[in-house]
């Protein structure tokens, strides 16, 4: 009786299905568990202190310690957010009331010098801005009517404030010349003054205020606050000037 060959025993090896085989390890199919077993961690505790990674900044680390370090950096992220919220709530706050008070003020006013001297007063001191000023074109007792040349009138009046009563963000050097000579106006605001004793509107000037920070005037910043100072500064100028 002859034995049989290795090569015939190889052959006659029963083959394991490819379909029964588990699927190759890799990184995918680990998260893919994890995930789809949430409990896996909590169940095997021993394996967050025995699972260690390589990280080149920090060496040799647990889990453990990867997770408290990223727990640590998000409650200092949600810090982070939670002192912008409450600044930017401060600040709003005093602009609300600086507004408020202004307005007020301004009723206060026995002349057009005042009510100048107010506005910059609030603005200026309270708010921290570079410059406030009322530019009229007529004269008054602020003195002769502000002289703007062809080109700065067309492209304040006619280009800045020709679709809107108010123009917030940066000026060119034509109108950085016309308005704030003296002043680094990083960005500014213009605030339409308009002669309301006909049909229809002329300007009579405006409100020309200048901040150093580039950024604190911008063309997408809420107007309600101004559109109130605009309508309360035409109608006391209006009434000086009548």
């Amino acid at each position: 009786m002859t034995e049989p060959s290795a090569n015939n025993t190889v052959k006659n090896k029963p083959q394991p299905d490819v379909d029964s085989l588990p699927p190759a390890v890799n990184k995918e199919s680990v998260a893919k568990y994890l995930l789809e077993h949430p409990s896996f961690l909590i169940d095997n505790p021993d394996l967050l202190v025995q699972l260690q990674v390589n990280l080149q900044e920090n060496g040799v680390v647990s889990l453990t310690e990867i997770q408290a370090s990223q727990s640590r950096e998000k409650i200092k992220q949600l810090k982070s957010q939670l002192d912008s919220i409450v600044d930017t709530a401060r600040k709003n706050e005093l602009i609300y009331t600086t507004y408020a008070e202004l307005n007020l003020d301004m009723a206060k006013a026995n002349s057009l010098s005042e009510l100048n001297q107010t506005v910059r007063q609030h603005l200026v001191k309270t708010l921290d801005l570079e410059s406030s000023e009322i530019m009229l074109l007529k004269d008054s007792e602020l003195g002769k009517g502000h002289i703007f040349s062809e080109i700065q009138h067309r492209s304040i009046f006619d280009k800045k404030l020709a679709n809107q009563p108010y123009y917030f963000g940066r000026v060119g050097k034509v109108e950085k010349e016309a308005l704030f000579p003296n002043s680094e106006a990083g960005s500014v605001a213009l605030v339409l003054i308009s002669d309301e004793s006909s049909d229809v509107s002329k300007p009579l000037g405006l409100l020309a205020i200048a901040s150093k920070n580039q950024f604190h005037f911008q063309p997408d910043m809420d107007v309600i606050l101004v559109d109130f100072l605009r309508k309360n500064l035409n109608y006391h100028v209006n009434k000086w000037l009548a």
